[in-house]
């Protein structure tokens, strides 16, 4: 899968338990207000997952460019 151009092309997974924000809402939040499509579950089309602490299988299942938090 091609790399979205703009972070409002993107679709934005986050998983797992974050750390240095106060919850996963928040951080998806600030994505959303960039124009970027969120969602707490990897799927099909997503094109950057976002995983916390305790995101389990999903990373190895991702295919997509994977952004780590701790």
């Amino acid at each position: 899968m091609p790399t979205p151009n703009t972070i409002q092309d993107a679709t934005f997974a986050i998983v797992g338990t974050m750390t240095r924000h106060a919850n996963t809402t928040l951080l998806g939040d600030s994505l959303a207000s960039l124009g970027a499509s969120v969602t707490y579950t990897l799927t099909a089309s997503t094109d950057y997952l976002v995983a916390g602490q305790r995101c389990g299988y999903q990373i190895e299942r991702a295919g997509v460019c994977l952004l780590y938090t701790s």
